[in-house]
């Protein structure tokens, strides 16, 4: 069995790190898997890279201006992330089509990664792991709501056209012709359940296998090691947030958080706490939150992430929109409690008041209340890593998830063989 995993990034990104651990998973699972990328940012063998030469990178410079062209004509659009995939990359497909690879699985190909007419013309079984709601939307990545993908999506609010969005209702009817002998994974439950209401997947067999990570990395470290290696006070409380642009995506929900923190010092007068940033730099100007805030930059590297999770005590998530975030899977299985609106994929993963707490969407009293409730008893902070740790063992584990993806490969080639 030999699997070729699709993806615009190897290692930046969410879905590029659930994609590539997937892949990493397989090997260790002794099948013959590679990984495809655009952007090619690791040093791994394994991992094939698309863009090196200077004729492929101009060409993927000028599929992608084009596919921004194209929005440009809504002036009044959302700046919330939102493709097209119109322009067509003939080398990728004649790539996948001439290898000896027996299934495609895609993972994020956005970005103009692949254009949806190339979806089409490749002759191998795919299996599509939707890492957010694009698959089946006229072109948003997190629809805010909306429900036109149930139907048409025609008027998209995010391009803010009061008339008939020509470009979303086309994107929509592109795809419907272009999918074909695709097979659909889906981490969430939640993402599962709108991609079957979807017009456009309302057919499809959807199966839903989580996230996972290396539990040999990502586990239980002794608190005081992780924040000496950090160089962090060990007399302090750490709230931690992170995310890939975790301050400036406004989907992250970081104004939310700062506004519960208020809440947090002014009723809960909680004392020697600090707020732990990853994903962002410091800014140039200071805000006054409260609370001490130290900014750790970009962590791309899972072992310094491991040690970041286990130096803090608790681990917010405060989005708005979320499909099942890699933060949260990877601080679960440090045993560190977390804390998040009950959205999205969030109830997957966090148990109110059993291995976290999940507030009530988007109440910032309800957030506030949720921190103060992880950090004011110790016994209660340790039964709940506890209940984290024992989840991620269970759910979570890279060996358990390769495992269910190799189960539905075989299913797809209909054989027993690896």
């Amino acid at each position: 069995m030999k699997i070729l995993h699709v993806n615009t990034n190897d290692i930046q990104g969410g879905a590029a790190r659930a994609a590539y651990r997937i892949h990493k998973g397989l090997l260790e699972k002794n099948i013959y898997s590679r990984l495809i990328v655009l952007n090619k940012k690791s040093d791994d063998y394994s991992v094939i890279n698309m863009g090196k030469t200077k004729k492929q990178k101009l060409i993927y410079k000028i599929r992608l201006f084009f596919d921004e062209k194209l929005k440009s004509f809504y002036r009044k659009r959302k700046r919330t992330t939102w493709s097209v995939n119109f322009f067509d990359n003939n080398e990728l497909v004649e790539f996948i089509n001439d290898s000896d690879f027996d299934i495609i699985n895609f993972h994020w190909i956005n970005a103009s990664m692949l254009s949806i007419k190339d979806i089409e013309k490749i002759t191998k079984p795919i299996v599509w792991t939707m890492h957010d709601m694009w698959p089946f939307t006229g072109g948003c990545h997190y629809s805010n709501s909306c429900i036109l993908y149930e139907t048409d999506c025609n008027k998209c609010n995010q391009l803010d056209d009061k008339k008939n969005t020509f470009l979303s209702k086309y994107i929509l009817k592109r795809k419907y012709i272009c999918y074909k002998n695709i097979s659909y994974i889906s981490p969430s439950k939640w993402l599962a359940n709108c991609a079957q209401n979807s017009f456009l997947l309302k057919d499809s067999n959807i199966q839903v296998i989580q996230n996972g990570v290396d539990l040999e990395i990502f586990k239980k470290l002794d608190k005081s090691f992780s924040k000496n290696v950090l160089n962090l006070d060990m007399s302090k409380k750490y709230i931690l947030f992170g995310a890939m642009n975790s301050t400036s995506d406004k989907r992250k929900g970081y104004d939310l958080l700062k506004k519960a923190l208020e809440i947090l010092k002014k009723e809960f007068y909680l004392k020697d706490v600090v707020l732990l940033i990853f994903g962002a730099n410091k800014p140039q100007y200071n805000e006054d939150l409260g609370f001490e805030v130290k900014y750790l930059g970009q962590i791309s590297d899972d072992v310094t992430l491991s040690l970041i999770y286990n130096s803090a005590d608790v681990f917010i998530a405060p989005s708005r929109e979320d499909n099942l975030p890699n933060t949260i899977v990877e601080a679960i299985s440090c045993g560190l409690p977390c804390i998040a609106f009950n959205i999205g994929g969030m109830p997957d993963l966090i148990k109110h008041k059993k291995n976290g707490y999940l507030a009530k969407p988007f109440d910032i009293k309800d957030l506030a209340k949720g921190i103060n409730f992880v950090l004011e008893d110790e016994n209660r902070w340790n039964s709940l890593s506890e209940n984290a740790l024992n989840k991620a063992q269970r759910d979570y584990d890279i060996n358990v998830v390769s495992d269910k993806y190799i189960d539905l490969y075989k299913k797809i080639l209909g054989r027993d063989d690896k």
